[in-house]
């Protein structure tokens, strides 16, 4: 079913087929409301994860970035284009690492595992947040207030 921003969708002020950003950005909340990493959770069952641990959960997180990727493919503003690019370009970066993250765990390699998920959280987190502030600086949290 169509949201009301998604159905809006094409009728922004320059007759284009383009969502306005404000359309955008709503559409992309409601595809992010549903977007799930799942570490609260993950943390919450494993508080010292151990190798196994951490390959068996990995893949979930990998795959919930995929809806980044949806709010990027979600009709928006051409000005949009190049952040968005750049915002789906630093989750790829983030589930390779991830998926060696994987390979690390799975191989009971602890020591390039720690160096993997030191380049996630240092690096890699940081830099996907910051590529996705740049195509918007709102939190969705906002729409409702």
């Amino acid at each position: 079913m169509a949201s009301s921003a998604l159905a809006a969708c094409g009728d922004d002020e320059k007759g284009s087929d383009r969502a306005t950003h404000d359309e955008w950005f709503a559409a992309a909340c409601e595809v992010l409301a549903e977007a799930d990493p799942g570490f609260d959770a993950f943390f919450a069952a494993h508080p010292e994860p151990t190798l196994a641990d951490w390959a068996e959960f990995l893949p979930h997180a990998i795959e919930e970035l995929n809806k980044l990727e949806v709010v990027a493919d979600l009709s928006h503003p051409i000005e949009l284009d190049a952040p968005l690019a750049a915002a789906v370009a630093a989750v790829h970066k983030l589930q390779d690492t991830w998926q060696a993250s994987v390979d690390a765990a799975n191989a009971g390699d602890q020591a390039t595992f720690d160096e993997l998920e030191e380049q996630a959280q240092g690096v890699d987190v940081p830099a996907m947040e910051d590529a996705l502030h740049a195509a918007e600086p709102r939190d969705c949290s906002e729409l409702s207030s």
